[in-house]
């Protein structure tokens, strides 16, 4: 009868253990998940604060997307000068964005609305943005005059 007690004593220790290495590892993995979604956002924001290496027909736009806005940039050259560099502060500090003076996603997003003006600046969709135009239906074709 004793060694039926240590064996039950014996198997129940051996579920507490058991158990608690399950609860341990959902919890591992639990926290891991929520790390890399923090790591994943994280990464978004600094891409999205990130310099672009702009060419020069792109910078030529973006300035030409400033001056139309009402900023003073001097002339369209092509080339990111000081007046370039300050009418990105303005306008980015207009837009309640971080004021670094240098094209970044989010200001040409912002300088750029259309999903042709930010693919000409080599801008990714934003999540939902393909959904979007996918949903839409198709232009009716214009009638044939014969």
């Amino acid at each position: 009868m004793k060694w039926l007690r240590v064996l039950f004593t014996v198997v129940f220790l051996s579920g507490l253990l058991i158990s608690s290495q399950c609860l341990a590892s959902s919890h591992s993995a639990a926290m891991d998940d929520t790390q890399a979604d923090a790591a994943q956002l994280a990464g978004e924001a600094g891409k999205q604060a990130q310099p672009l290496d702009l060419n020069q027909e792109q910078i030529m736009e973006l300035q030409r997307l400033l001056q139309n806005q009402g900023y003073e940039i001097g002339n369209v050259d092509g080339v990111i000068n000081d007046e370039t560099m300050e009418a990105l502060r303005k306008f980015q500090g207009s837009e309640g964005m971080a004021v670094t003076g240098t094209p970044n996603h989010q200001t040409l997003r912002a300088l750029a609305p259309s999903s042709d003006q930010q693919e000409f600046f080599g801008l990714s969709p934003e999540f939902g943005e393909m959904e979007e135009k996918a949903m839409e239906p198709p232009a009716a074709p214009e009638p044939k005059s014969y």
